[in-house]
């Protein structure tokens, strides 16, 4: 069977998004091995285009190159019920809102060790933006703070499980790249034990959240077949017709290459 490899895989300029999950002028360069699974990419340059995927959240990279060995230190995230009144309700989602607005703010300007004081306070309160952001510094070492896979898969893996109303497109995005970094933490054993059927579980999750990286790479996966799915040309299909659709541009020429109209 063949195993999913993702080498050398880059991309840059990302569009502005007011989401908080896609930031002006990103650039990322990944470098993963991936054991198992079914996909390999080349060292290929994409460009996003007007409908960028939000594949990753911010300036930086990640190259899944650190020890594999999880770390002690988790988060809880236990937190006693509380009651509020509909306006004041309001008036905590409008601060978080702002709060998160200034936090993105400080991080796209470098200023991450401000940011990261913002991004732990509103993970504090259960907020998902503010507990993915905190999740996603813990897994690059930003703010001043040690890198720390197990602290950042813990929050990442509790987006995924909120029960958020996934009709925004806000809301999608958030879960898309909550689920593509904890595929990544599965598929590395990056602050948890290996686990490939839940990380590609997890990937095609992203995939169907809308990212467009994942789509490429799952419809890859059902393209060569592997020890988890079995080649399938119909998903694949759909989700290198997907990807094409928000300008990945290997999913692209694959589509024109095999005539998949997208």
């Amino acid at each position: 069977m063949n195993r999913l490899s993702l080498q050398g895989v880059s991309r840059s300029g990302s569009n502005s998004n007011s989401n908080g999950i896609i930031q002006r002028s990103d650039s990322h360069n990944s470098n993963y091995n991936y054991n198992n699974a079914g996909v390999t990419t080349t060292n290929n340059n994409t460009g996003a285009g007007n409908n960028n995927p939000g594949i990753l959240t911010s300036s930086g990279s990640f190259r899944g190159n650190s020890s594999s060995n999880p770390s002690s230190n988790g988060n809880s995230f236990t937190q006693s019920p509380t009651t509020m009144s509909p306006r004041s309700a309001f008036a905590a989602a409008t601060s978080i809102t702002a709060t998160l607005a200034h936090a993105l703010q400080l991080h796209e300007a470098g200023r991450r060790d401000e940011a990261w004081g913002v991004f732990k306070s509103l993970s504090a309160q259960r907020d998902p933006q503010g507990m993915y952001w905190t999740g996603y510094y813990y897994f690059h070492g930003y703010g001043g703070q040690p890198q720390d896979r197990r602290a950042a898969f813990d929050l990442l893996l509790a987006v995924t499980q909120m029960n958020l109303p996934h009709a925004t497109q806000e809301n999608r995005l958030l879960a898309a790249n909550a689920h593509f970094y904890t595929a990544v933490c599965y598929l590395e054993g990056q602050g948890v034990q290996r686990d490939y059927t839940a990380g590609f579980t997890n990937l095609e999750k992203a995939a169907d959240f809308g990212n467009a990286f994942a789509q490429f790479l799952v419809g890859d996966a059902y393209n060569r077949g592997s020890a988890l799915v079995n080649a399938d040309p119909e998903r694949r299909n759909h989700y290198w017709r997907l990807a094409a659709r928000q300008n990945e541009q290997r999913a692209v020429e694959q589509c024109v290459q095999l005539g998949i109209i997208f």
